[in-house]
């Protein structure tokens, strides 16, 4: 019985031919299928966009957990209007 982490589905892709030429370049330098480098490469891609998803997250509860704080215990010399305007600017940079 296969579970639906085991189960796969076929995904075709074109390429123009000297990035497949180029494939087949480094699969055979390193010993691999093109479909190994392929699949790892996704692979690889698709971690990266997780961990930087997770950590967009961990920024956004951050600025919010900073912004109550700031709210329920004040700032010194700083207005909310102020605040709210860096916590902004902040979000916006580290899309």
């Amino acid at each position: 019985m296969t579970t639906a982490t085991n189960q796969k589905q076929t995904t075709s892709i074109k390429l123009d031919m000297q990035t497949k030429q180029a494939l087949k370049r480094f699969a055979k330098q390193e010993n691999r299928s093109v479909h190994y480098l392929l699949v790892s490469a996704v692979k690889d891609f698709v971690k990266r966009k997780q961990e930087e998803d997770e950590y967009q997250e961990y920024i956004k509860k951050r600025v919010l957990a900073s912004e109550n704080r700031l709210h329920t215990q004040g700032a010194d010399n700083l207005t909310k209007d102020q605040i709210k305007a860096s916590i902004k600017q902040f979000l916006i940079n580290n899309k």
